[in-house]
């Protein structure tokens, strides 16, 4: 499965389980989960939570982070230079509570995407996108990362040169768009010949055998019928 076919399968399975009868509450756990917001005969319910409104919010909350203090130059991670001006105000900023230690801040990321990170600014109350200080570099995954520094390391390359690193990334993208073209090629290709051996069974099967062909010959006479007198016509 895919990665989105998998998110799907767990949802369902999620949603499966949340109502099958479980022995240890007598009761599926959506009905058990009704029964202490809505309440019973014999219980009032506890009333339904408020909903969070702010789905965007909620989503970063959920993202991984990653501490790091803002210098001049904006935030670096994973020898990736990020930079925004919202982050101005917060560069060598000192911690509150430790006197001569500058102060680190959270910047989630999503995984699939590190082209940009997170950054709740508390002057604006609200989770601001910091993106790549070179915006020329393409979006791409935590995984085609890793693989890329890798194959830097193998060549000597710098992990702080980011545009040869990404340079790598896009010749690995090309290899595998390259070899996945043929892969489906391959597939038509066989499917292809799957189905002409099928239609040649069936060819085999309806059609007159011709293994051992018979020689051809004149058909029989018919009485009154003299070939040789019939003439072309003049006309057109």
């Amino acid at each position: 499965m895919t990665f989105s076919e998998l998110e799907r399968w767990l949802i369902l399975f999620f949603a499966a389980y949340h109502r099958k009868r479980h022995s240890g509450i007598g009761i599926p756990p959506l009905m058990k989960w009704k029964e202490g917001l809505l309440g019973t005969k014999g219980k009032p319910g506890r009333g339904l939570p408020a909903r969070r409104l702010d789905e965007e919010k909620m989503r970063i909350d959920f993202m991984p982070f990653i501490e790091r203090t803002v210098q001049n130059y904006g935030v670096v991670i994973d020898e990736i230079h990020y930079y925004h001006d919202v982050l101005r105000p917060w560069i060598n900023v000192e911690h509150p509570e430790f006197r001569g230690h500058r102060r680190k801040f959270p910047f989630h990321r999503d995984p699939r995407d590190i082209s940009t990170l997170y950054f709740f600014d508390e002057i604006s109350r609200r989770y601001c996108a910091i993106p790549y200080r070179d915006t020329s570099l393409p979006p791409v995954s935590i995984w085609e990362l890793r693989e890329a520094h890798r194959r830097a390391d193998e060549l000597g390359i710098p992990r702080e040169n980011e545009k040869e690193v990404f340079a790598l990334i896009n010749q690995r993208r090309e290899i595998e768009e390259n070899a996945a073209e043929k892969t489906k090629s391959a597939k038509r290709a066989q499917q292809r010949r799957a189905q002409h051996t099928e239609a040649r069974k069936v060819m085999a099967e309806n059609l007159p055998n011709v293994s051992n062909p018979t020689s051809s010959e004149l058909p029989d006479a018919v009485r009154g019928y003299d070939p040789d007198s019939v003439m072309p016509l003049d006309d057109d």
